[in-house]
């Protein structure tokens, strides 16, 4: 599980607070330990990005890793940004992760949310969220 918090629109005009919560699967060996992934993101301003999807960790060394993931889901755009011009979208993300302890990371997440072209209107955003995670 995880806990995060940045700005949404964080490339944009209009920079907004957005807190996340994740769940992220134990590594599935028999599909390459990719982690299955439930995400949400609460922008200021009543948004949010509720999502499912698939992440792949890539260890540097014992204490570092990288990662990519990406998810599909349903958005509403907060009042303020205006980023986002439709129901569904997609986010797909890059993330550099510490190993704090055996049941304890931190990691800094670098995503963009769109929808992939399914509206004509696809201005699309990028969020940026520091993230700890840890283990129940």
């Amino acid at each position: 599980m995880s806990l995060g918090a940045g700005s949404f629109a964080v490339f944009d005009d209009i920079k907004e607070t957005t807190i996340s919560v994740s769940y992220l699967t134990s590594p599935v060996e028999d599909w390459g330990n990719i982690q299955l992934t439930v995400l949400a993101l609460f922008i200021r301003g009543n948004g949010y990005y509720i999502g499912t999807g698939v992440m792949k960790q890539f260890q540097i060394n014992p204490d570092w890793s990288w990662g990519v993931g990406f998810s599909g889901g349903l958005a509403h755009e907060s009042n303020a940004s205006q980023t986002l011009s439709y129901d569904v979208n997609f986010y797909s993300r890059i993330l550099l992760t510490y190993q704090v302890s055996v049941d304890n990371a931190i990691a800094l997440e670098l995503g963009h949310v769109s929808n992939g072209g399914l509206d004509s209107d696809n201005p699309g955003t990028e969020p940026l969220i520091l993230r700890w995670y840890t283990t129940f």
